[in-house]
């Protein structure tokens, strides 16, 4: 069983798999990050991001979830409500 995630939780969680799937310690995000900001986010890579997210918030995505969000801002949202139905 999930339970819901606050925000301030799901920040460094989510910090951590961006910077493990596109290997750089030093990256920061911030609700504005997209795609445009992150060279190696190709579509490769926003495989990879799906999969990372999915085993650490426990969560499945839709493959209609895979283009519903543009940049981390709208990311954290729809990990939050898929945490939510999950429970």
């Amino acid at each position: 069983m999930n339970e819901v995630i606050e925000r301030t939780e799901i920040d460094p969680r989510l910090v951590q798999v961006f910077r493990e799937v596109f290997e750089d310690n030093a990256l920061e995000l911030t609700e504005d990050t997209g795609r445009s900001n992150i060279a190696a986010w190709d579509s490769g890579a926003h495989i990879q991001l799906i999969l990372a997210i999915e085993q650490t918030f426990r969560i499945k995505f839709d493959m209609a979830d895979f283009s519903k969000f543009n940049n981390v801002g709208e990311l954290w949202r729809l990990i939050e409500e898929k945490i939510s139905d999950a429970s």
